[in-house]
């Protein structure tokens, strides 16, 4: 039996499997965020580790097991999130989000400075505040010391709490999304830690995805780590995707779409080049066209009065025969892939006197889908036949959703029957790095589809051109908003 969790954004979630793919059980605890008019959005270091905790027990609880009955735990985290705490594991900061955007004028300076396109040639990552290092270095800055001071992603928090002996270490993959590791290095780069004045000493050590080296301490019991990752990469391993040019796509909170490039990294532009996970010291590598909103979208979509759930708003965009001419541009945290603008806001173009709540809840509905077809018309350009995709994830259970998908990109949508494909990916990649299951019997599970969706009357010119239209208004608004506010 192997114990996933997934630690993510919105919730935890652990989930029990047996070999290859039988789900025992699960459980799901929501964890909050903070959000801040100035661009913070920032987690509480305890709850997220006290919703392990309860998760654990409640998926124990429905597998009707114990935890002496664990072989391993497999650990997903949040990737790009990050606290700072002291030896004896007391914060001293909250969690700061992949989603916060502060991190002053660290990226400005490093705009300007000789040499700064080399650190996405070295890391493959764009100079973005989604990633660790803008954001810690700007965090760093208003220390008076950083004596005593730890940096940990979110493995390394969860794994120093759990964890009785508090190891300080990340695993291999998501220390590659922090920007302080280049893309085929095995330990911090010198170069990226003078970058961006980070001092070695504060951070952990780096160990192999299948190889923590550390134990959780699950209800009196301790059960060895067998696994770690972030959440996107494991979620390309829980789909079966190790062959070159699978696609994958998470509707999580973002929108996680992935191109598994094997054994060789690429860099495209517009996309992220990272690690997915790594098996016996040899990573699979792989391009991430990270789409900022998806979850997160048609949440704000109640927020802002549409629906009163989630589920009301999918029932009012299916009740719509089109958007009327509406385009909703979802930059709500900033643009992700292709244009990593974390300065773009939100636009809603096209509304009339006839615009009712349902076509805003079919426009938003159809945001996730033109933003999907962005990543994967890039990746088509850069050689990729994006012919499939495989998804998973809470939205993906709109089926209005997934077709819109499946239409506006141009491509067969295969929901997997793992419908905890991140979960999934962490146990699998427990499995077969330590010998439980079989590899063609684990990938065939990854692989297996219960629905599909094909492409309907492709979109007219008129329909791509007013999406490109309303992006380069979202993209003009924001230069204007720049002269006249200088960041």
């Amino acid at each position: 039996m192997i114990l996933a969790i997934d630690q993510g954004t919105s919730a935890t979630k652990a989930c029990i499997f047996e070999p290859p793919a039988v789900l025992r059980g699960s459980a799901t605890v929501p964890v909050r965020r903070q959000f801040g008019h100035d661009g913070t959005v920032s987690q509480d270091p305890q709850e997220l580790v006290e919703s392990c905790r309860q998760s654990c027990h409640l998926a124990l609880v429905q597998a009707a097991i114990s935890a002496k009955d664990l072989t391993g735990v497999a650990l997903a985290n949040q990737g790009e999130s990050f606290l700072l705490f002291d030896a004896n594991g007391v914060p001293l900061s909250p969690v700061i989000s992949w989603q916060d955007t502060r991190c002053g004028d660290v990226l400005l300076r490093l705009a300007g400075a000789p040499g700064a396109e080399a650190i996405t040639a070295l890391t493959g990552l764009p100079l973005h505040p989604e990633f660790v290092a803008p954001k810690l270095s700007y965090r760093l800055g208003h220390l008076h010391s950083t004596a005593g001071v730890r940096m940990g992603t979110l493995d390394t928090w969860l794994m120093h709490e759990l964890d009785p002996r508090h190891p300080f270490v990340t695993d291999r993959a998501t220390a590659s999304r922090t920007m302080l590791m280049g893309l085929v290095d095995a330990d911090w780069s010198e170069d990226l830690l003078r970058w961006f004045h980070v001092p070695r000493e504060i951070l952990p050590s780096v160990v192999g995805c299948d190889q923590p080296g550390s134990v959780f301490d699950i209800e009196d019991t301790e059960v060895p780590v067998l696994s770690s990752g972030y959440d996107m990469g494991l979620a390309l391993l829980g789909h079966g995707c190790t062959r070159l040019g699978d696609v994958k796509a998470t509707f999580g909170t973002s929108l996680g779409v992935m191109a598994c490039t094997g054994a060789r990294p690429q860099v495209v532009d517009g996309l992220l080049g990272t690690v997915a996970y790594q098996w016996h010291g040899k990573s699979t590598f792989a391009l991430d066209g990270e789409i900022a909103a998806a979850g997160s979208l048609l949440e704000w979509g109640t927020q802002i009065g549409i629906a009163h759930s989630v589920a009301e708003l999918v029932a009012l965009a299916e009740s719509a025969a089109d958007t009327g001419g509406v385009v909703v541009v979802p930059a709500i945290n900033g643009l992700g892939a292709p244009y990593w603008r974390s300065d773009v806001e939100g636009v809603i173009l096209g509304c009339t006197a006839a615009t009712g709540r349902a076509e805003l809840a079919r426009a938003i509905v159809d945001a996730i889908a033109w933003s999907l077809r962005d990543v994967v018309v890039l990746l088509r350009e850069s050689g990729f036949a994006c012919d499939t995709l495989r998804v998973d994830g809470g939205a993906s259970r709109s089926s209005l959703l997934l077709q819109r998908c499946a239409t506006i990109a141009g491509l067969e949508v295969l929901v997997s029957t793992v419908r905890e494909a991140t979960a999934y990916g962490g146990a699998a990649l427990a499995m077969l790095s330590h010998g439980l299951a079989n590899e063609g019997d684990v990938l065939t599970a990854a692989r297996d589809s219960m629905r599909s969706f094909t492409p309907g009357l492709a979109p007219t010119e008129d329909e791509v051109q007013r999406w490109g239209s309303a992006i380069r208004v979202a993209l003009t608004r924001s230069v204007s908003r720049q002269q006249l506010f200088p960041l």
